[in-house]
């Protein structure tokens, strides 16, 4: 299980990776942006996505260390996304928000990978 929610982070880890770089592009490539602004929109919506199931019980009974490190990894990822869906990457706030959601998944992330398995 553990690896499974180190993969989970890693991968939204890529997508954040990837959107600070569209992110870049699209402060001066129209089309990059209308692409950031989809991406950011898709990955936010996404994480709401993922903490409804937590919050519908994803993981039976006492949860362990990791899988509690893992719903807040998720929640602070979402909250970090402050700025609306429909935000431009030109817009100061969204490149700060990018900044924020990638430092939480890494600072979660981080923790799992340190510790030893179950």
């Amino acid at each position: 299980m553990l690896v499974s929610l180190t993969e989970e982070l890693r991968q939204l880890k890529a997508r954040a990776e990837a959107l600070q770089i569209l992110g870049r592009r699209g402060t001066s490539d129209s089309l990059a942006e209308r692409e950031a602004i989809a991406a950011y929109a898709a990955l936010k919506n996404d994480l709401a996505d993922r903490m409804k199931r937590l919050d519908r019980g994803a993981f039976e009974g006492s949860k362990r260390w990791y899988e509690l490190a893992f719903e807040t990894a998720i929640r602070n990822a979402h909250i970090a996304m402050k700025s609306p869906t429909n935000t431009s990457p030109k817009n100061p706030g969204w490149a700060s928000s990018v900044v924020n959601l990638r430092f939480e998944i890494d600072y979660q992330l981080d923790k799992l990978e340190r510790s030893p398995d179950e």
